[in-house]
């Protein structure tokens, strides 16, 4: 064996081990474990091994099942004979019955096919031998004829369509009183007086020889026919028959012992191979079903770890989680812009235009808010320094907005510490930016 053929190494484990592989068997395991890994794609060790059992139990069960149906090929060529040998038997007991009894005897005897075949032999014989120049029709084959056509052949029972045959034979023959006298024996009338003179009243009825001949001839051909259409029917009925016959006797050895030991031990063979690939079938099944199973979990959970993980992000950017934001914000980008700086950067984008002003950074006391600014110019209307509570942001009047430039409303954005409130005042001072902008253009 070889190390590199997957055979070889198949043959070293589990099942195999414990059976004798043939050389020959190697590559045809070999061939198979590969398909099998074609399709099962095995990844684990255990899914291999049981790859590598598989292929051997399935290369058992071809064997078996070659070695099974060579015993039925047999049991049937047997079951065939031993059918063809009982349908001779009765062909003969039906024939004798027949021979005794032609009345009823030639309907059984013709719903056989060997009954059927044996009447197309007889016409076929007559044909043959009325055609030829140097032949003549035999004491034996009108007989024959005349039983075909329910007529007993004896010179004493025989009826009007057997007399037609023996009429015409007689007719026909080179030597009429010789076949007479051969008659009569062969009828067992010997004793009787009448048997002759009737003879010779039919042949005086007859035709000529050559029309009786003819005519003998030309129904000879026709029952020929008609039994050859009825032979080839009762064939394949015969046929059927027979393939029923073998199919029912294969296994139960035709009564033969040591045929009926051999069918069963290969059955046994065949079932308990057929047993193993089943299971070893399902066995690899329900570990590809494990291995499905266990990555649509680990599918799922990955799924719920970033279910868990986008809530958290969610929560961690909610109102709640502003501050953890502007923490994170401030690690990576530095200082968050006032609200008025971000209004100066907008009114840029939006109108081109920057807004002039003195900003002064300071740092609120609150760790909270490492990052917002104040913004202050010279005193003017004596407003500055002071100190604007949150609440008043929303009472504040809409005149306060009007002059972008004033001092008390840069005080208000350096004040704002919520949101939607920056947001809001943006919105105010922008309008107003934009309408001077505008009446200052025309």
């Amino acid at each position: 064996m070889h190390a590199g053929n997957p055979a070889s190494n198949a043959v070293k484990h589990g099942l195999s081990s414990k059976m004798y592989l043939p050389d020959h068997a190697l590559e045809a395991i070999s061939q198979l474990e590969l398909q099998l890994i074609d399709l099962y794609q095995p990844e684990t060790e255990t899914e291999s091994h049981v790859v590598r059992e598989l292929s051997v139990a399935y290369w058992q069960k071809q064997e078996n099942d070659r070695i099974h149906g060579l015993a039925v090929e047999k049991e049937v060529r047997i079951a065939s004979d031993v059918f063809e040998s009982q349908q001779l038997l009765k062909f003969h007991q039906d024939q004798a019955q027949w021979r005794l009894f032609p009345q009823f005897g030639r309907d059984i005897l013709a719903r056989t096919y060997l009954g059927a075949q044996y009447f197309q032999q007889i016409w076929n014989d007559i044909a043959h031998s009325l055609s030829a120049d140097i032949s003549e029709m035999t004491l034996d084959q009108a007989w024959n004829a005349a039983l075909t056509e329910k007529s007993f052949a004896n010179i004493q029972k025989i009826n009007h369509d057997g007399w037609w045959i023996f009429a015409r034979f007689l007719a026909a023959s080179r030597s009429p009183d010789h076949q007479i006298k051969d008659w009569i024996d062969q009828s067992g009338s010997t004793a009787s007086l009448s048997a002759e003179p009737l003879a010779r009243q039919q042949l005086n009825k007859a035709p000529d020889p050559d029309s009786s001949k003819q005519e003998l001839l030309e129904r000879a051909r026709i029952r020929a026919g008609e039994w050859s259409a009825i032979a080839d029917n009762l064939l394949i009925q015969h046929e059927f028959e027979k393939a029923q016959f073998a199919q029912t006797a294969v296994g139960m050895g035709l009564g033969d012992d040591k045929l009926t030991a051999a069918s069963k031990l290969t059955y046994r063979y065949r079932a308990s191979a057929q047993s193993l690939v089943d299971k070893l079938q399902r066995r690899i099944d329900a570990l590809q079903k494990g291995r499905e199973l266990e990555r649509y979990r680990r599918i799922q959970a990955d799924a719920r770890e970033s279910r868990i993980q986008q809530k958290q992000n969610e929560r961690r950017y909610t109102y709640a989680g502003t501050e953890l934001w502007e923490a994170d914000q401030v690690a990576k980008n530095g200082a968050i812009p006032s609200a008025f700086e971000s209004i100066q950067r907008r009114a840029v984008y939006e109108t081109g235009i920057a807004v002039e002003t003195t900003p002064e950074t300071f740092s609120m006391d609150s760790p909270q808010y490492p990052a917002v600014q104040s913004f202050t110019e010279p005193d003017q209307n004596g407003i500055q320094g002071q100190e604007i509570r949150e609440d008043e942001f929303q009472n504040w009047p809409d005149s306060d907005f009007t002059d972008p430039d004033s001092s008390r409303a840069r005080m208000i954005m350096s004040q704002i510490k919520v949101n939607h409130e920056a947001e809001q005042y943006c919105e105010k001072f922008m309008a107003e930016k934009i309408r001077r902008l505008r009446i200052s253009s025309k």
